[in-house]
C-alpha cells in the first residue's frame, strides 16, 4: 500500500475506482463516489484546495486533504463517504502569503506535512500518528529513514542547518 498524490485538472481530479472529486465553487468541492452517494463539502479546505493538497491511498479508499495555505486538514473514507476522523485545525500564519507547507510520502507508512508551526505523521489510513507544533517556517522536509525524519534550513544563503526527528514520535534526537 502507499499514499500518492491527486492532481486536480480542469477542476477535477480522477481518484480511479473511488470515483473523482470536483471543485463545484469557490468555497465547495464534491467527492462523486462509485461506492456510495456522492458528498459535498463546503468552507476549507474546500476554499483553499489546490494538486499540492490531495493524497490518496488507492487501496483503502483513504483521502487526506492537507492545507497548502489553509488551516484545516480533512480526512475522508471513500468506502462510505464520509470523513473518516475530525478536522484538525492548525495554527497557521495570520498573512496567508506568509505561509508554508510541505510533504513527503513515506512508501509502506504514509506521509509527513510539515507546515510553518506544524510537522505531522499520517499513517497510510490518514491517522495521525504524531503531531509537533513548533516553528517549522524556513524549515523543508529533505529525507525520510527508517527511524527519522531530517528537516534542513532553506534560508537564503545556505546555512547547513539541520534537524532531526524520530520517526516513530516526531521528538528532536
Amino acid at each position: 500500500m502507499t499514499v500518492r498524490p491527486v492532481v486536480i485538472d480542469l477542476g477535477w481530479a480522477d481518484l480511479g475506482e473511488w470515483g473523482r472529486l470536483e471543485l463545484t465553487g469557490a468555497s465547495s468541492a464534491l467527492l462523486r463516489l462509485t461506492h456510495c452517494e456522492d458528498r459535498e463539502f463546503r468552507g476549507e479546505p474546500a476554499e483553499t484546495l489546490t494538486s499540492d493538497d490531495i493524497f490518496l491511498n488507492e487501496t483503502l479508499g483513504r483521502l487526506i486533504l492537507l492545507p497548502r495555505v489553509g488551516a484545516t486538514i480533512a480526512r475522508f473514507d471513500l468506502s462510505y463517504g464520509v470523513r473518516s476522523a475530525p478536522d484538525l485545525t492548525l495554527s497557521r500564519d495570520p498573512d496567508p502569503g506568509l505561509r508554508t507547507s510541505g510533504v513527503k510520502v513515506i512508501n509502506g507508512l504514509g506521509l509527513i506535512y510539515r507546515s510553518e508551526g506544524n510537522l505531522i505523521m499520517f499513517d497510510e489510513q490518514g491517522d495521525v500518528v504524531w503531531h509537533v507544533s513548533a516553528d517549522f517556517e524556513g524549515w523543508g522536509i529533505a529525507q525520510v529513514s527508517d527511524t527519522t525524519v531530517t528537516l534542513v534550513s532553506t534560508e537564503w544563503p545556505p546555512s547547513g542547518k539541520q534537524q532531526t526527528r524520530s520517526l516513530a514520535t516526531g521528538q528532536r534526537v
